[in-house]
């Protein structure tokens, strides 16, 4: 049970989170007392993070950022009243905008794929910037695409594709 309540809490979902147990209702004494029901009790916590700043420098004068990041997102519900929440994907979008340079950034995650316990997930991306050089503007721009496993306790394994032109 501690264990089962040290996860929950480290998926950062929910804001409290309360296990105990109880006997199971059976005229079988020998299953009601080796057997418990486990009653898990929960408080969704906040899971979406909106940023945004302004910044001055030498090299980039001046800059602005925004980005939007959702912990339980749900790409697929698009109706209220939990518009595009509850289903445990990780959505982030950064826009960067500089005098000098630029970026755009989009990650999705399905902790769950196809149902198993293998995440999948993409990032794209896009990132300009003109200070390096007087003779030459630089362009990256790019996608991941992995899928990720858990292979023993703490221990995850990760295989990934990704394209990357400059």
């Amino acid at each position: 049970m501690e264990t089962s309540e040290a996860r929950l809490k480290n998926t950062k979902l929910f804001e409290r989170v309360t296990i105990s147990d109880e006997p199971i209702a059976s005229g079988d004494p020998e299953l009601r007392n080796s057997r418990r029901n486990m009653i898990v009790d929960v408080d969704e916590g906040r899971t979406g993070h909106v940023s945004f700043g302004v910044g001055f420098s030498t090299l980039e004068k001046a800059m602005m950022y925004a980005e939007f990041r959702q912990g339980n997102f749900d790409i697929m519900k698009w109706r209220a009243p939990h518009r595009l929440q509850g289903d445990g994907q990780k959505f982030r979008l950064r826009l960067k905008l500089g005098s000098k340079s630029n970026e755009v950034r989009l990650a999705l995650e399905e902790p769950w794929f196809l149902n198993r316990r293998v995440a999948a997930g993409f990032e794209v991306f896009r990132e300009k910037s003109d200070y390096q050089s007087s003779y030459y503007d630089e362009l990256r721009a790019g996608f991941e695409v992995y899928f990720r496993k858990r292979l023993f306790e703490l221990v995850e394994g990760r295989l990934f594709y990704s394209l990357r032109m400059f």
